[in-house]
């Protein structure tokens, strides 16, 4: 599969019209989070260290998710951090979205006795993914690729095996 590099925002995607890109922005990077995730029609799984350059503390990022959730019942997003303070300081949207849905969108943090997986990803749909290179480079892309789908899924799947739900996402309001 041959990639081109793209200097131009990303649409929401769908399946008809996804294209294969890469980025070298953070910019980039968090438009094409949000068009993978606006495009998802029945399931997330988002791994990154903290989520802090993803736009995930968004409003767009966190409505885009509720809209997943709302037009599809059976639809779940599972993310996977290695620390919570991001998510626990910046996102309030996003927690009050886990607390009314917490069923179907899990927060899990990554269990510090299991190696890191290589790189940050987020997979829509066991079809399509965004993903950076490396946790300190904005440089990332998305693709279909079904290899890469196939270990991505499997790399998380384990990862959230190990594991753990833990309350350290909320800050205690006193």
């Amino acid at each position: 599969m041959t990639m081109q590099y793209s200097k131009r925002s990303i649409p929401a995607t769908t399946m008809a019209t996804f294209m294969s890109a890469k980025f070298e922005t953070y910019k980039e990077y968090r438009e094409a989070t949000l068009a993978l995730i606006q495009g998802a029609s029945h399931s997330l799984m988002m791994y990154e260290r903290d989520f802090s350059q993803c736009g995930l503390e968004s409003r767009a990022m966190t409505e885009a998710m509720a809209a997943l959730l709302a037009r599809n019942p059976a639809a779940q997003i599972r993310i996977l951090a290695h620390s919570t303070e991001f998510i626990a300081s910046q996102c309030p949207l996003l927690l009050e979205l886990e607390n009314r849905q917490n069923q179907r969108l899990q927060m899990h943090l990554a269990n510090p006795d299991m190696p890191a997986l290589f790189s940050p990803f987020i997979l829509a749909d066991m079809q399509r993914f965004v993903r950076r290179c490396h946790f300190d480079w904005p440089k990332s892309e998305c693709a279909d690729d079904a290899r890469d789908v196939a270990k991505m899924r499997q790399a998380f799947d384990k990862a959230w095996e190990c594991s753990n739900v833990t309350p350290d996402w909320r800050r205690l309001d006193l």
